[in-house]
């Protein structure tokens, strides 16, 4: 339903657009989140209260969030590798993201927005390039 009102058309090459997007934009996002980590490892320690707490509710965030907790006592340079990491795992993780409090929502919403448009450009010019 959510597809139809952003997107009427949305058929099954649309939904895939959209899901597309939806990873180029947590990919654009994790990478200041990545430059954000090695400026200031420190802020780590509020996604490790985060992470507790998800693991002390359990469901089926803690699987995550046990994952999560273990990567963001890496150094800061793995965590931000794995941060922008383009594999499977790496996209899959991003989606269960510890890190929602590095963007303030105007910061997020541009960056949504920036992503979008050149998202929609590349996808008009026929480049097919999924790479914020």
């Amino acid at each position: 339903m959510l597809e139809r009102r952003l997107a009427p058309d949305a058929g099954p090459e649309n939904s895939m657009s959209l899901h597309q997007l939806a990873e180029a934009r947590s990919l654009a996002f994790h990478r200041i989140v990545a430059e954000r980590i090695l400026r200031d490892p420190d802020r780590l320690d509020a996604v490790r209260e985060r992470l507790d707490a998800w693991i002390a509710e359990g469901g089926r965030a803690a699987v995550y969030a046990r994952e999560w907790r273990r990567l963001v006592d890496f150094p800061p340079a793995e965590l931000a590798a794995i941060l922008i990491d383009e594999g499977e795992r790496a996209t899959e993780l991003r989606q269960s993201t510890p890190f929602s409090g590095f963007l303030d929502p105007r910061e997020r919403w541009k960056l949504w927005a920036e992503v979008r448009e050149r998202y929609e450009r590349e996808s008009s010019d026929g480049a097919g390039s999924d790479r914020p």
